[in-house]
């Protein structure tokens, strides 16, 4: 099995670029090379040319639950043009509770606008920070990089863009971090 200590890594691109797309193909990459992972992505769907809503998936691909979409419901929480589910937050919060201090490699997608006021994710990647799994790879929108580092007082131990690499190179340079 391949290990790692407390490391962060970005994986950025503009919003709808395909950083789920990738984070996925790297996800894979690790669990085929014997790392154990955690965490979730976010799945995206359209309709009429416009994203109308994300399903939270585990990064195992076993569960899920509706995070959001354009339709408000009761207790949802507003947040731009989507509506976010308790249940599907809840789900997500739940995934990243239980990898705090594990030998896991843990992929939030993504870490965003939401967290930067404090909502979504925030409370619990703070915790995961104070108790951190072995590695996190978050996915974060080109744009807002800098503000993510300052809003969580971290420095990413590598920051990937999606337009300029591939998951198979992101992957040889965690594979070689992990061995040192």
């Amino acid at each position: 099995m391949n290990t790692m200590s407390n490391k962060i890594f970005f994986i950025t691109g503009p919003q709808g670029g395909g950083k789920t797309t990738f984070v996925k193909a790297l996800a894979d990459l690790l669990k085929e090379s014997g790392f154990s992972t955690g965490g979730f992505i976010a799945e995206g769907y359209w309709d009429n040319n416009l994203r109308s809503g994300f399903d939270i998936v585990e990064i195992d691909g076993l569960n899920k639950e509706l995070l959001c979409n354009t339709f408000a419901g009761e207790g949802d929480e507003k947040f731009h043009r989507f509506f976010f589910k308790q249940k599907g937050l809840q789900f997500g919060n739940q995934i990243l509770e239980k990898t705090a201090g594990k030998n896991l490699v843990v992929i939030i997608d993504e870490v965003g606008a939401l967290e930067l006021e404090g909502r979504g994710w925030a409370n619990v990647i703070e915790k995961l920070l104070q108790n951190p799994p072995a590695a996190m790879i978050w996915t974060i929108r080109e744009n807002i990089a800098e503000r993510i580092t300052a809003r969580f007082d971290i420095i990413p131990d590598a920051l990937w863009n999606i337009n300029y690499t591939t998951p198979e190179n992101v992957f040889k340079v965690i594979l070689k971090m992990s061995k040192q």
